[in-house]
């Protein structure tokens, strides 16, 4: 939040509730959670007493012009008709405090179109770290992965500018980094089509919710033999039995920290060598010409951007260490089907790799092993 120029403004929280004429609108769901979705649940549930901590993601873009209400309101609800694992709820069996370890965790869902949306202004906030803090706050409060809406979104309108700054934040559980992405254009999509009285122009996308249960079913046929536990195990065993650290002591002057530059020809620009205290937040270390750059040139050499900066990251360990071969962990997407490519859920999972990198070798090479 700190890292944001956040703009003073008049503040107003929007909520989802269920709506509709039934008394009880959930429905149960047989399908599962995803293993993800299933561990974060169980561990909220031991967390002591107390609120728990922050575990949200989020975003934060401009509406153009001076705000229709009622135009957001129906971009909103039918964004999140559009995805159902918006409209659906985890928790242990017996609710919120049961079961500290083990048991399963099941699901209700709301029929589209059965959601409403409460609107409350909070009020006008001259200081934008003042509002930073309030935002930042309302999402600590009103992402609780045991509770539904575990999401909530606050706009802030600037009558300097006439436009209106939308916050979106989300518990994990409904989100990945790639999710996150998507929404902008989604949400700006909708309200555009809403105020237009036209179609939004989006195509329909899978449900997060049936992707867990083909998840678990893939996962049911993985045995100890098979191609992915035999990569993990021989991960694991060609590293003493550990995963991964560091490849270097916490103040290890770093060495060949220009690895980047070496490629494009253009300078990092802020590397610098030496422990750094560890905060949240981004550090810039191309532009959008730079990082375009790197992509050319690695692709000119076989490879991508990616796998060069994989290539980098071993350089700069061999320098530190010597080590021979490069060990990390690397997260990805599992949207594995097309209709998932736009769908918003936690699909994420995390494969282990590792290549050679001697000192002998030129870019080119470390960047072939990585690929």
């Amino acid at each position: 939040m700190h890292d944001l120029d956040v703009l003073p403004g008049l503040l107003t929280v929007w909520r989802p509730a269920p709506a509709g004429p039934h008394s009880t609108p959930w429905i149960p769901d047989p399908r599962p959670a995803s293993y993800l979705q299933e561990a974060h649940i169980r561990e909220a549930c031991i967390t002591d007493p107390g609120p728990r901590p922050p575990s949200w993601l989020a975003t934060v873009f401009e509406l153009p012009g001076e705000l229709n209400a009622g135009a957001l309101e129906r971009a909103l609800l039918g964004w999140i008709d559009r995805h159902e694992s918006l409209r659906s709820r985890l928790l242990p069996h017996g609710g919120p405090g049961a079961g500290p370890r083990g048991g399963r965790v099941s699901r209700a869902t709301l029929r589209a179109g059965t959601v409403a949306m409460l609107r409350t202004v909070v009020g006008d906030f001259p200081s934008g770290d003042e509002l930073s803090h309030r935002i930042e706050a309302l999402f600590d409060q009103e992402t609780d992965p045991l509770t539904w809406p575990s999401f909530v979104f606050a706009t802030v309108g600037h009558t300097d500018t006439e436009s209106t700054t939308l916050y979106v934040g989300f518990d994990h559980s409904n989100v990945d980094g790639y999710s996150i992405f998507l929404i902008a254009h989604e949400i700006r999509e909708l309200y555009a089509a809403a105020l237009r009285g036209r179609p939004a122009e989006l195509a329909e996308v899978g449900s997060f919710l049936d992707f867990a249960g083909s998840e678990r079913a893939g996962a049911a046929l993985v045995h100890s033999e098979h191609e992915a536990v035999a990569g993990w195990r021989d991960f694991v065993a060609t590293n003493g039995g550990e995963l991964p650290g560091f490849p270097a002591p916490p103040g290890t002057p770093a060495s060949g920290t220009g690895a980047v530059g070496d490629v494009t020809g253009q300078g990092l620009g802020h590397g610098h060598a030496g422990a750094q205290a560890q905060a949240g937040g981004c550090e810039w270390l191309l532009d959008a010409q730079g990082a375009q750059a790197f992509q050319d040139a690695c692709v000119r050499k076989g490879g991508n951007f990616f796998s060069g900066a994989l290539a980098c990251l071993a350089i700069v360990a061999h320098g530190n260490t010597g080590q021979q071969r490069f060990r990390a962990i690397a997260p990805f997407h599992t949207r594995t089907d097309p209709q998932w490519a736009q769908s918003v859920g936690w699909y994420v999972g995390l494969a282990p790799v590792g290549f050679a990198v001697r000192g002998t070798d030129a870019f080119r090479e470390v960047m072939a092993e990585a690929a």
